[in-house]
């Protein structure tokens, strides 16, 4: 799907707001509310836009727990693989990286030692061979668009 200065701008002001009204969407964005209300279709039936959510505040964040772990693994990053990262509830993000490293995946706990608990879990599986795990203390700046 080829996407352009509308599209992007309706994206940039619903990843901010996603409650934002189709009027006021409009209005920022310069086009009518039938305009707005087709190209956000057209964008959640192109898999573009896959959800609504909220962003966790500072309060929030401080309360929790996240780890990142580096994974060196025996075999590719499958199905199967997949679906056991995404039978561990604390698992937020599972990528594939380039490097030392074959993936990398976020946990998010609300004490350390449910991280250490699912990062014991992470290492028994057959496929992972080694592992680095680095402890996020804070977030200094995060454009993370969701």
């Amino acid at each position: 799907m080829d996407f352009d200065q509308i599209d992007r701008r309706l994206i940039e002001l619903l990843s901010q707001d996603g409650r934002k009204s189709v009027s006021i969407l409009a209005e920022l964005v310069g086009v009518s509310r039938i305009t707005v209300r087709r190209r956000i279709d057209a964008l959640e039936a192109g898999n573009v836009i896959a959800g609504y959510t909220i962003r966790h505040g500072a309060g929030y964040e401080r309360s929790r727990f996240r780890a990142q772990i580096l994974l060196k693994l025996r075999t590719n990053v499958g199905e199967e693989l997949i679906a056991f990262f995404a039978s561990l509830a604390a698992v937020t993000n599972i990528s594939t990286i380039s490097g030392h490293y074959d993936a990398s995946i976020m946990i998010e706990a609300d004490r350390s030692e449910q991280i250490d608990a699912i990062l014991d879990q992470i290492r028994r599986h057959s496929a992972v061979e080694e592992t680095e795990s680095m402890l996020h203390l804070a977030t200094k700046l995060d454009r993370a668009v969701l």
